[in-house]
């Protein structure tokens, strides 16, 4: 696996918001967005094997006692056989099936996964799988086409998927509402474009505002609004 990083924080948006968290971050990225808050995934990271991830997060797990980990990226589908490796050897291992685990899967939406990984999103005794998928808008500065979501992630259990968006203006929110109409989306998620708590304030009011009125959720960026700005 390439992988950028291992550590443990807390997730700083969207469903798990809040909760501690042990990240895998994987290198390499399909899409490269303008406003991009871990641009330093987009580099080789370091080569690792599947059973190597393992150990460390099960080392990592054991030290901070935590249920949940947030694999992402840059854009980790791109490993996507590693990946089901690794989700297939963490559902297996005894160490963790005495306990309730969830596994977030960040990704933008534009891979289809296979057959293989959506049976490893079946809840299992106390495995639970929930995947973020981010789509890109025109914001995001990149080919509308190179960022088209797949219709598989649209056509996939609402139970065990969001949709992340990050929007700084109306015009961003109007496009996200042309999205969730052409996909027939739910579980819709607005999430504030910002690098400050300033720009985080700023835009929070308008973006409550339209999340109420249209029934969608309200993301924070946790990790902004503490001054730390790097993506978790």
């Amino acid at each position: 696996m390439n992988v950028t990083d291992i550590f443990y924080s807390l997730q700083g948006e969207c469903v798990s918001a809040g909760r501690p968290c042990v990240f895998l971050r994987l290198a390499g990225c399909n899409v490269h967005c303008n406003w991009c808050d871990s641009t330093y995934s987009w580099a080789k990271g370091k080569e690792m094997t599947v059973q190597e991830v393992f150990d460390i997060l099960i080392n990592t797990y054991k030290l901070y006692d935590v249920g949940y980990l947030c694999i992402t990226g840059g854009e980790p589908v791109l490993q996507q056989e590693e990946l089901i490796l690794l989700m297939r050897t963490l559902r297996n291992d005894a160490q963790f099936n005495h306990r309730d685990l969830k596994v977030g899967i960040e990704t933008n939406g534009t891979i289809v996964f296979s057959d293989q990984f959506f049976a490893l999103c079946q809840r299992v005794n106390h495995w639970s799988v929930e995947c973020v998928i981010s789509p890109k808008l025109s914001n995001a500065g990149v080919d509308p086409e190179k960022v088209k979501l797949h219709q598989c992630w649209a056509d996939t259990d609402s139970n065990y998927v969001a949709f992340k968006f990050v929007v700084g203006s109306k015009e961003d929110i109007e496009e996200v509402a042309q999205l969730v109409e052409e996909y027939g989306l739910s579980n819709i998620w607005l999430m504030p474009l910002c690098t400050t708590p300033e720009e985080h304030l700023k835009l929070l009011p308008n973006i409550w505002k339209e999340c109420q009125e249209r029934n969608w959720n309200l993301s924070p960026r946790l990790q902004v609004l503490i001054g730390g700005g790097r993506g978790v």
